[in-house]
Order: structure tokens, then C-alpha cells, then sequence
């Protein structure tokens, strides 16, 4: 699959105490370092109205249901119309209960369309819709991606087990939004676990 997955610290083992396999890096370190102008107010998103917002601040604010919660999953899917990211989410989601009750993580999509297509996907029907719980952003110009280092090309994309996980998806009923995709097709998304406190990467899987 091409994927790599990076645990910073075992999120089972708990907080900056807990053994790691190295330092975990800060998100915003990790950003800054890929930031076309050096500055972190580079990396911006966009909410379902089109309201801009910067990265780091919707990662790092947690609102009054949020007061329990530890560290936040942040998905950053191929596109919104991808039907494995479709799935993805959705499975994702209908396991947000046991995440936060659990582990003590919230949940958050950052895609990279348009307002209108988050806003869609936000209240797509196939995926529940997602609970107001989950926050969906949109990162347009992929700058997220990119300092995150999220694979691109057609050979991630289209391969003997995603073409495998394709068939199985569209058997489950998980369509394909072809009004969803955006010009670049071929960027992979990932995953990252980023801790309240102190904004440190827990795990990054690309």
C-alpha cells in the first residue's frame, strides 16, 4: 500500500510520560519547516461557509464538550469524493463515541476541496451525515498535505489492494462523488494523533 505509519508516543500508554520511540515532534514544528514563507500563518483552512480559519488553531481549540478530551484524530482524506476515504470516515465516525469515551479523542476532517464540496460531504446522507461533533474543513491549496509529506502520484492511488478495497466498497454500497474530485486526484491523505497540550505529534500515518 505504500503507507507508513509513525508512533511518536503509544497514545495507549498515555501522556509525555509514557515511553516513546522518540521524541514526538510539535505539529507546528513539523509545519513550519514546509511553510512557503517560514510562517505557520501560511497553512489556513476553510470551514463549509467558507470562513478561513488557521490550521493550528482549529486543531488546538476545543469547545466546552471537548473539556475531557486529550488529543484530536485528524483525517485528512484523498478528496471528498474518494470512496475509500468515504468509507474510511464513515467507519471512523461511527466509532467516535467509543474514541472519545475511551481514548479521550475527538475526531476532525481536513480535506482539500472547495467550501461547497465539505459542506456537501458534511451532509452527505451515505455518511450518516457526519455529527456536528466531527468538524470538516477544507485545505484548497493542499498545504497541509505537503508539509506533512502525504504521498502523491497514480501508482499510491491505483494499485492491486486499492482496486481490491474499491470492489469491496462499492459492494457495501460507498459510490464514488465524481462532483467531489478535486483537479489534483492523485494526493494521498493520512492520518495524524496530536496532543491537546502541547501540540505534539502522538502518530503520523501517511
Amino acid at each position: 500500500l505504500n503507507a507508513q505509519l509513525t508512533v511518536f508516543r503509544n497514545p495507549k500508554s498515555g501522556g509525555p510520560g509514557a515511553q516513546a520511540s522518540r521524541e514526538p515532534p510539535s505539529c507546528a514544528q513539523v509545519l513550519r519547516e514546509m511553510a512557503p514563507t517560514g510562517k505557520l500563518d501560511d497553512f489556513v483552512v476553510y470551514d463549509s461557509d467558507g470562513k478561513q480559519h488557521q490550521l493550528l488553531d482549529v486543531v488546538g481549540s476545543y469547545g466546552p464538550e471537548d473539556k475531557d478530551m486529550k488529543a484530536t484524530l485528524v483525517i485528512w482524506p484523498r478528496h471528498f469524493g474518494c470512496v475509500l476515504c468515504r468509507r474510511l470516515v464513515k467507519e471512523l465516525a461511527a466509532r467516535e463515541q467509543a474514541f472519545r469515551q475511551e481514548r479521550k479523542w475527538r475526531l476532525m476532517v481536513i480535506g482539500c476541496g472547495t467550501p461547497e464540496q465539505a459542506a456537501k460531504f458534511r451532509t452527505d446522507a451515505t455518511l450518516g451525515p457526519l455529527p456536528a461533533s466531527i468538524p470538516v474543513y477544507t485545505d484548497p491549496l493542499r498545504r497541509s498535505y505537503l508539509a506533512l509529506r502525504f504521498r502523491r502520484g497514480i501508482l499510491s492511488t491505483f494499485n492491486l489492494p486499492a482496486l481490491q478495497n474499491i470492489l469491496d466498497s462499492f459492494q457495501k454500497g460507498e459510490r464514488q462523488r465524481w462532483d467531489m474530485i478535486p483537479p489534483d486526484a492523485f494526493q494521498q491523505g493520512g492520518i495524524a494523533l496530536i496532543e491537546r497540550d502541547t501540540g505534539a505529534l502522538w502518530m503520523l500515518y501517511r
